[in-house]
């Protein structure tokens, strides 16, 4: 059974909440974290798959829009990572609350990846003895472009003057399947926070949010991330695939010929199915 909901009133983050047929109370809580300025629904559907098949294994499972995202209040000239990060510290409260999880799991893609981290380090304080699990899909580690060397002087000149400028004009073109116009520098960048430029097109974004992003330390985060197993999933042809291989997990899953999940169908599956036995390998691990 799942229900739509709003949380937080003067926020209005609109999300789904799905929950499992048999609630006793030792279950999971499956928190599903989008990527930059991706609906909660997209990348060929796969939270909606995901929120299906980990109501199958009895979890409960919650997937939002951050504020300034899809459905929920707010213009995404408003959002930045400490937005984003306290939407889902927001959600994640309520939901504690509410059902007294025996373990929480974040299925984070892109950024969302970096936002699972934090909202799990940041639960941990008042939640001592709850299990965390992070399971990320392609999660920047390392942001190999600064925002002033990103965009064109003029781009940069309007981002300091109005303190937020149009995506059109700071990432031009208009062939959104094959990319001819675009410049892959600025493509790459957006594509590891989890975005399609389709999306952000029609967009303005703000100069504080382009800061954070340069001021995050993501490999540092995952090398300290002390509070339950993290899973990997990525694209053998990402241009971070060597630095995956370094990071220390308890598994990682390699999808074929891809750079991300949602350039093939069956690398869609081969995520599910992953995600599938993710959740239950940690249940054997992760004990209140």
């Amino acid at each position: 059974m799942w229900e739509q909901r709003v949380f937080g009133n003067e926020r209005g983050i609109c999300g789904i909440v799905s929950e499992p047929d048999d609630r006793r109370r030792d279950k999971d809580l499956v928190i599903a974290l989008a990527g930059l300025a991706q609906p909660m629904s997209e990348k060929n559907d796969v939270f909606t798959d995901l929120r299906k098949m980990a109501t199958e294994k009895n979890c409960h499972f919650v997937q939002f829009d951050y504020y300034g995202h899809g459905d929920s209040r707010g213009d995404f000239h408003e959002v930045n990572y400490s937005t984003m990060a306290y939407d889902a510290r927001l959600v994640a409260k309520k939901m504690i609350h509410e059902i007294a999880p025996a373990r929480i799991i974040f299925v984070a893609n892109g950024l969302g990846g970096l936002i699972a981290y934090d909202t799990a380090r940041y639960l941990a304080r008042s939640n001592k003895k709850l299990p965390f699990c992070l399971i990320l899909i392609s999660v920047p580690v390392l942001r190999a472009s600064h925002y002033g060397t990103l965009f064109s002087e003029r781009g940069i000149e309007w981002l300091r003057t109005y303190g937020r400028a149009d995506m059109k004009s700071l990432v031009p073109g208009n062939d959104y399947a094959l990319f001819s116009d675009f410049s892959l520098k600025q493509l790459e960048y957006f594509w590891e926070l989890g975005s399609h430029i389709m999306n952000l097109h029609g967009l303005e974004i703000s100069l504080e949010f382009l800061k954070q992003l340069d001021r995050i330390d993501a490999r540092g985060a995952l090398d300290s991330y002390s509070h339950g197993r993290k899973y990997l999933i990525y694209g053998d042809k990402s241009g971070q695939s060597s630095l995956y291989n370094d990071i220390s997990v308890s598994s990682k899953c390699l999808l074929q010929d891809v750079d991300y999940f949602y350039e093939r169908c069956e690398t869609k599956d081969t995520l599910i199915n992953y995600v599938d036995w993710a959740i239950g390998n940690n249940r054997k691990f992760a004990f209140r």
